[in-house]
């Protein structure tokens, strides 16, 4: 679970800290860990029929548990390195296809590694027992209880005191060290002996020379800027660089601020302020350290509310920058609020307090679910909610100036029609950067430069970039009447939602498109999947399945077998559900993602401990097994209004909101329960009254953890960002009712 969690966070830097990279790095995860499994088993199948080869599952066993003290920290390393292998710019954007190739290919090693270990721990301890059931309901619950342990260690202590490479050694030192706990001493005094000496080795290395080592790496992952400054928050991994003199700031590898750029800067902050025509108080969130702080206190404003999630960024900032660049953090017209923006605004919302006259998202286009959620339409209400009525809200998206591409039109499209949906009036400002400005009421924004222009003298600013001589261009007429017949032809665009992040897909989308057009292509044809489709390919496969199991006797655990699998894959889609829709309330899973983890597997742990203990009192199995799949289904059309209560208690103050936190830990082990009951339970099922059960513990396993790589892949590429997390849930409901109406319909 440790390594786990650590190549996934490494992962999430190369791509940008996209969540849907999670969902794909867990497939890739599960598929080689079940390919590990299943394969194992059949290749000592053949070998042990050898004499000479006999007993060679306790070797194999303690060399693969040796070989994770070197695996896991070259892992990191090729991943640190893959951009350059790839030829990508630290900072730009993977597509979803590289993705989902460079997580498969980078994380085989490990897994197979980690699913060969299940299996022969399986085949060891199933080989003389008279119940190889229980040994391998044992097998299960351990391998959970350690995940556990992994989980809630990395989580609390870990990643506080140790640096990545740190971790992976002690890992590696752990994994040798039980070897040398399991290892006959007397039969071979000498292997004992080196392997001890290697466990030495390797801690030595963990503690006296793997924080330098991490920073090497981090410098080879940004070796074509000059590195400045490193270090992993509980929210990211923020790295600052500098190219010449323009320092660039990444959160998780995503471009969050770079200095020396006035004209992204001014087009962020000065068209909402000379709209306005006495703009008092400020909401920005976002932006501190790119100059548009700087930029707002250029207008009369009496207060600025600055909102910033992390405060390591701003620490890295002001360490770091000139003293010219940090102007505004002196500033007393200016607070700071160390919070997620999305969760400030939301509890203004609530409150009877003084309205701003502004608010200002600096913030970069959608690429992440973290991001998305300030471009949804719960999210415009909101900030709606905190304005004045003639106040200004403003916004920057990505764009064209002379030419706007059908896809890039739908984009644009999605959200200004979900911003249409919270303001009275909205208008679009044409450039590279699509300006989007709304109101509450009509009649106070304008596309008539000329009284900007006259604020623009009164309040004696003086631009580099929105001036008197850029303005009449901007707000070409000839422009403007293009860029808004581009999203007059997409009208029927979706509303971008917090649990449909429909903007989220198509930023995706766009940035797919540059890699392949036939990506873009499909993916766009996924975006038009409809739930009548989908509902209709699953009845017609369980019709199939259902005949295939009533007319063949040997098929007569099809049912059952294939509740291993959508279980396994309902674990994994209801696992991201919850990751993400923790991240649309809360906004900082990358903290969290640890104890989700963790809770997934304490309900394996309680589950696997429950079946052991049915396995021994119960003799009416199927019986107990229908109800398990019963729960799982009811569990999965429940969610959605668990979600929906959650949203509405973080509105709270810390109190709640904590509260609402520990909830969302719980969730994922209702999931893992159902996961650690049916897995012994079906073992002993398919099992029958046969005796050797390695076998079918291994294909359970593999059918398991392939359930679950596909719910993780097509959870986070497809159903969430095109259906919503709602109608995924939904979707998990009725799979898993279906499987429940092949168990019921089994012949005992």
């Amino acid at each position: 679970m440790v390594s786990q969690i650590v190549l996934l966070r490494e992962l999430l830097v190369v791509f940008y800290g996209n969540e849907l990279s999670t969902g794909i790095m867990l497939a890739g995860w599960l598929l080689w860990v079940s390919l590990g499994s299943i394969s194992l088993n059949k290749m000592l199948d053949r070998v042990e029929n050898h004499a000479k080869l006999k007993n060679i599952s306790a070797p194999a066993f303690h060399t693969l548990l040796i070989s994770i003290a070197f695996i896991v920290p070259f892992t990191i390393y090729i991943i640190r390195n893959s951009r350059n292998i790839l030829g990508v710019s630290p900072g730009e954007i993977i597509g979803i296809f590289p993705m989902t190739a460079l997580s498969f290919i980078l994380l085989a090693p490990a897994c197979l590694v980690f699913g060969a270990l299940f299996a022969l721990s399986c085949r060891l301890l199933t080989k003389d027992s008279p119940r190889p059931d229980e040994e391998i309901g044992k097998v299960y619950l351990w391998e959970a209880f350690g995940a556990v342990g992994g989980g809630i260690l990395f989580n609390f202590v870990l990643v506080y005191l140790f640096a990545p490479v740190q971790i992976a050694l002690l890992c590696g030192a752990l994994a040798i060290a039980s070897v040398l706990f399991i290892a006959d001493r007397n039969e071979s005094k000498i292997r004992w002996s080196a392997t001890f000496i290697l466990m030495a080795a390797v801690l030595s290395l963990a503690f006296f020379g793997a924080q330098r080592l991490d920073l090497s790496l981090r410098k080879i992952q940004w070796s074509r800027f000059d590195l400045v400054s490193s270090k992993d928050s509980r929210y990211g991994n923020i790295a600052l660089t500098k190219l010449g003199s323009q320092f660039n700031l990444f959160e998780n590898g995503l471009l969050l601020a770079s200095t020396n750029d006035p004209l992204t800067a001014e087009s962020s902050v000065h068209y909402a302020l000379l709209e306005h025509p006495h703009p008092r108080r400020v909401l920005l969130i976002g932006g501190s350290l790119t100059g548009a702080l700087d930029e707002v206190l250029k207008h009369p404003v009496e207060n600025v509310d600055c909102v910033e999630l992390d405060p390591a960024l701003i620490k890295t900032g002001s360490d770091n920058y000139p003293e010219d660049l940090l102007k505004g953090f002196n500033d007393r017209r200016v607070n700071f609020h160390y919070t997620d923006g999305r969760l400030f605004v939301k509890r203004l919302a609530g409150k009877k307090s003084a309205k701003y006259d502004a608010v200002i998202l600096a913030l970069p286009d959608p690429f992440t679910a973290q991001i998305n959620r300030f471009y949804s339409l719960e999210f415009f209400k909101e900030a709606a909610s905190i304005l004045n009525t003639d106040g200004v809200f403003s916004f920057c998206l990505s764009s064209s100036e002379n030419y706007v591409s059908p896809l890039q039109g739908r984009f644009l499209a999605s959200i200004y029609y979900t911003l249409k949906e919270a303001f009275t009036d909205v208008k679009i400002i044409p450039g590279d950067s699509a300006v989007f400005l709304a109101s509450p009421s009509t009649g106070l924004l304008t596309y008539d430069y000329r009284p900007l222009l006259k604020r623009y003298g009164d309040r004696r600013l003086d631009l580099g970039y929105v001036n008197r001589y850029y303005l009449p261009d901007r707000f070409s007429p000839e422009r403007i009447g293009y860029l808004q017949g581009v999203v007059d032809r997409s009208a029927d665009a979706d509303i971008n939602r917090d649990f449909r992040p429909i903007g989220y897909f198509f930023d995706m989308v766009l940035w797919s498109s540059q890699y392949s057009p036939a990506a873009e292509e499909n993916l766009v044809k996924l975006g038009d999947l409809k739930k009548k489709t989908v509902g209709l390919a699953l009845f017609i496969k369980f019709i199939i399945l259902l005949g295939l199991q009533l007319s063949t006797p040997k098929l007569k655990n099809l049912g059952v077998v294939l509740s291993v699998g959508t279980t396994g894959l309902s674990g994994m889609l209801l696992q991201i559900a919850i990751i993400l829709a923790f991240q649309v309330i809360y906004g900082y899973v990358y903290y969290n993602i640890g104890i989700i983890f963790a809770s997934f597997m304490a309900g394996l742990v309680l589950g696997s401990a429950l079946a052991i203990r049915i396995l021994k009192t119960s003799k009416n199995l199927m019986n107990i097994y229908r109800l398990v799949q019963f729960s799982l289904a009811a569990y999965s059309f429940l969610l959605p209004f668990i979600f929906f209560f959650l949203s509405l208690v973080c509105r709270g103050g810390a109190f709640t909101s904590a509260a609402g936190q520990v909830i969302f830990s719980m969730l994922p082990g209702l999931a893992g329960l159902a996961g650690g009951l049916q897995f012994p339970l079906a073992t002993k099922i398919c099992l029958g009254g046969r005796t050797s059960g390695a076998a079918v513990a291994g294909l359970l396993y593999g059918v398991d953890l392939i359930g679950a790589c596909a719910g993780a892949l097509f959870t986070s590429a497809v159903l969430i960002p095109v259906l919503g997390i709602d109608s995924a849930c939904y979707l998990t409901g009725t799979v898993n009712t279906l499987v429940l109406a092949l168990l019921l319909l089994r012949r005992d």
